[in-house]
């Protein structure tokens, strides 16, 4: 158990760095951990759930979800209801987001915010983040109403974030501008885009897809309130 639980330790540490070869190396030792022992406690949970993360960072939504159940279900049996699981429960929401199956992200990811209500505390920052995935989820699921409250219970939250939750703040903002076009409302979404942009700007975050969906979203919003130009140049940026 102590060379898989270094082994968890180490491939969690390898998804921030760009050596793809080394995190794959320790993927393929965990993978043999896992297959060579009857593992059943924590330590084996913790190390399911580096693969689901490894195999969602890959774009394999089925297989991380695969994993992601592996490791949740063990903490159930355990009734351990932690940090990890509550990580791993967003990021199964996240896969089922991958897969188009919306009414189970919500179900995972608001299990992973109750979880996180009970360790943090109701307004702690570190609730941004699921209760934003509620509003893609909710969004999806056409239930405006929820999506609308969940957003306004983070948007609560800000102001008590970290530098740290900054990334999170900006797919917030993303998200709401997002909930506003699909209620035509295009200036409330402009307004919450353009805040997205800037914490971007300001704060040098990674050029990532949610950038490159919000310069897209910004190009559509300035059309529909007729800034053709500005549209144009969002659209070519994105």
């Amino acid at each position: 158990d102590q060379r898989l639980d270094n082994l968890t330790n180490a491939i969690l540490s390898s998804f921030n760095s760009a050596d793809s070869v080394k995190t794959a190396t320790l993927l393929n030792q965990i993978l043999e951990e896992l297959r060579a022992g009857n593992h059943d406690n924590l330590i084996t949970s913790t190390a399911q759930y580096s693969v689901g993360i490894y195999y969602l960072l890959k774009n394999r939504g089925g297989e991380a979800l695969n994993w992601f159940r592996l490791s949740s279900s063990l903490r159930d049996q355990m009734k351990t209801d932690d940090e990890i699981q509550a990580k791993c429960l967003f990021n199964m929401g996240l896969a089922y987001y991958s897969t188009g199956d919306y009414r189970r992200m919500a179900e995972a990811t608001l299990r992973s915010v109750e979880i996180e209500k009970k360790m943090f505390g109701v307004d702690d920052p570190r609730l941004i983040s699921g209760l934003s995935s509620l509003v893609t989820a909710y969004l999806n699921l056409n239930d405006y109403s929820k999506a609308i409250s969940y957003g306004n219970t983070a948007l609560n939250l800000i102001s008590k974030a970290d530098e740290g939750k900054i990334p999170d703040v900006a797919v917030l903002y993303i998200n709401i501008g997002v909930r506003y076009t699909w209620l035509s409302d295009y200036s409330k979404a402009k307004l919450y885009f353009e805040q997205a942009e800037s914490l971007y700007n300001q704060c040098h975050l990674s050029e990532d897809v949610n950038y490159i969906n919000l310069l897209n979203s910004l190009g559509a919003t300035y059309y529909f309130l007729g800034m053709d130009t500005k549209s144009e140049e969002y659209f070519d940026r994105g």
